[in-house]
């Protein structure tokens, strides 16, 4: 019996080592793709805001000059048609 448990308590460590590496190695892989997710939060929300930031900024510069070709394209037209 004693034999018994000591495989029993070695099956169950190293059942345990396994895990703990494979979610180690798994977090590595994860962490290469996208090195982003191994940041604190406070990294990854600051980072967030400066992509919001620069996503607005293009927005509103590309809306900015929509505005301004539609505002030419109406005075060109308006000066051919007097």
């Amino acid at each position: 019996m004693r034999g018994l448990g000591f495989a029993l308590f070695l099956l169950v460590s190293y059942s345990i080592v396994i895990t703990v590496l494979y979610y180690q190695l798994r977090h590595r892989v994860r962490a290469s793709k996208d090195p982003l997710l191994v940041l604190p939060k406070k990294d990854r929300i600051a980072h967030a805001r400066l992509l919001l930031d620069r996503q607005q900024e293009e927005y509103e510069f590309a809306r900015q000059q929509l505005l301004e070709d539609q505002i030419r394209k109406f005075t060109t037209h308006e000066r051919k048609g007097s």
